[in-house]
């Protein structure tokens, strides 16, 4: 066997394993068990009450489509595997980059917003004026530029806060209900 056919097998390997982790936690039930067991460990019964399930065939369906990421210990409760504490991961990294595209776009045009009313506001209450005049005597003919040039600044400003505060919410888990999705159906258990 040559290292072409080697390295296409491990590749085979690895997608098929990456198929089976997505087919695994494509479902809804599938990912609230595996955040539940990733708590702790339930019997399925216990796991049944704290996920509502009210069929036992609907909960058994989804426990044998997590084969391998979960495991029934003798006692009859169910855990997570190593495989299933990688598809928490896998899970919550995907969650992570949707929140840091909403969170940056949600601060990206609260920048903008705040740069056009600081134009806005400078340019009607006549600031615009006084600020061109106090930067003449520096600036001379490029006075002009310091107005949009202290938006620029004020607003990068605010940016960098805003960007900072975001990103500690988001490492901090703490929920924020502009970054919530929205349900747009009910979910079947």
């Amino acid at each position: 066997m040559n290292s072409q056919e080697t390295n296409g097998k491990v590749a085979q390997s690895k997608d098929s394993a990456t198929a089976e982790l997505f087919e695994a936690i494509s479902h809804t039930t599938r990912i609230q068990i595996l955040q539940v067991l990733s708590q702790t460990t339930l019997s399925f019964g216990d796991l049944k009450r704290k996920l509502g399930i009210s069929s036992s065939g609907n909960l058994a369906h989804h426990l044998n489509k997590l084969v391998g990421f979960i495991e029934a210990k003798y006692q009859g409760s169910y855990e997570l595997t190593d495989q299933g504490r990688e598809a928490i991961i896998a899970i919550e990294a995907v969650r992570m980059t949707k929140d840091n595209w909403i969170a940056i776009t949600y601060v990206m045009m609260s920048a903008l917003i705040f740069y056009s009313l600081y134009l806005t506001i400078t340019i009607t209450t006549g600031w615009i004026n006084i600020i061109t005049a106090m930067s003449e005597a520096i600036l001379g003919p490029w006075a002009h530029l310091m107005t949009p040039i202290s938006a620029m600044i004020s607003t990068t400003i605010f940016f960098v806060i805003s960007w900072l505060m975001t990103l500690r919410r988001l490492q901090k888990g703490t929920p924020n209900k502009r970054f919530a999705p929205h349900k747009t159906h009910q979910q079947y258990r």
